[in-house]
């Protein structure tokens, strides 16, 4: 069987899961930093599987395929516990429970999470053409090895509430929120994949388990949204994109959370938590950051002077432009369009 020395400690087997795919998809099996990469074969598709051993029990998977045909993989192969994160980068696949017909979307941007006590054989549908990145960080519990460090019975326990806890929802796979925080985790860690150096490999399974972290607080926030009604759908998140892209094109208009509530038909409540999650601002200080940078703008490239720059951006009272523009720029507008 083949293996590796992964830095001189421990060795570590290819997974019978890229074995299973590389028979499903063809391809060439590589040696990679602390795991493996199956590269695929041109007549399949263009892309790569790659594999990170991270610890006993855990381990990470980055799917990075554009495929010919159709294709339907197993989602595991292994005949254990496992509790399985998804987040999907770009692109979109399908996920199907072995207990239920219905195809349920792994979409853009969003996190999943799918357990499977018995390992049942789940599966993930790719469409031919469409080029899909998606991460899945598998735990094992079962088998879940902690760092000497850490208090493992406290872990195991942690782990074990976490696992009925998901056991206890309705859905075989659970799809998650919108999350920004993993996708620019994810693009981090491999900008550092292609560097065999040891403070690179450290910094991937680093932030490895940082991602893993991510999952289980979004997962957690997520049910907990839900719970009260504040879940936001991709139909709303597109409207609330959409939103955004009405005040910038028109920061003049006398913008106001009720007023956008009506256009919008969203909720106040929602559409706050939607610009909190898209932007990390309330509706009102985005509407602020916008007519701050829409009057910089003015001030650099045109000769209107401060009143009209006032006028132009929807806001009456100098006074209060010139305080708001001063905490963003650290000077009067004035001064800063003197100095230019």
């Amino acid at each position: 069987m083949t293996n590796i020395t992964k830095h001189g400690l421990s060795t570590i087997e290819i997974p019978a899961y890229l074995k299973t795919l590389q028979e499903l998809l063809s391809g060439t099996i590589i040696t990679t930093n602390g795991g493996f990469t199956l590269e695929l074969d041109t007549n399949t598709g263009v892309g790569n599987i790659s594999y990170t051993y991270l610890q006993k029990g855990l381990q990470c998977w980055d799917f990075d395929i554009e495929l010919a045909s159709d294709l339907s993989i197993p989602a595991a192969v292994e005949d254990k516990s496992l509790l399985q994160f998804f987040y999907c980068l770009e692109g979109n696949c399908y996920y199907q429970s072995e207990d239920f017909e219905e195809y349920l979307p792994i979409e853009e941007l969003y996190a999943g999470v799918t357990y499977s006590a018995t390992g049942q054989e789940d599966r993930i549908h790719f469409r031919k053409g469409n080029r899909v990145r998606f991460n899945v960080m598998c735990l094992q519990h079962k088998e879940y090895g902690f760092l000497t460090h850490l208090d493992s019975t406290l872990f195991d326990q942690k782990v074990d509430e976490l696992i009925v806890f998901i056991n206890e929802q309705s859905k075989p796979f659970y799809l998650n929120g919108l999350n920004l925080s993993i996708r620019e985790q994810l693009k981090f860690i491999g900008t550092l994949k292609s560097d065999n150096n040891i403070a690179n490999i450290l910094y991937e399974h680093g932030g490895s388990y940082l991602v893993f972290g991510k999952f289980i607080e979004q997962f957690l926030t997520d049910t907990k949204m839900r719970s009260n009604g504040r879940v936001l759908f991709k139909r709303e998140l597109k409207i609330i994109t959409q939103l955004s892209d009405y005040i910038k094109d028109q920061p003049e208009l006398r913008h106001s959370i009720s007023n956008l509530s009506l256009r919008s038909g969203i909720p106040p409540k929602k559409l706050q938590n939607g610009f909190k999650l898209m932007h990390n601002k309330t509706v009102a200080e985005y509407i602020r950051n916008v007519r701050l940078e829409k009057a910089e703008v003015l001030l650099r490239t045109t000769d209107l002077n401060v009143s009209e720059v006032v006028y132009s951006i929807g806001l009456t009272s100098r006074s209060y432009f010139c305080k708001i523009f001063r905490d963003k720029y650290h000077c009067n507008p004035s001064d800063y369009k003197s100095n230019l």
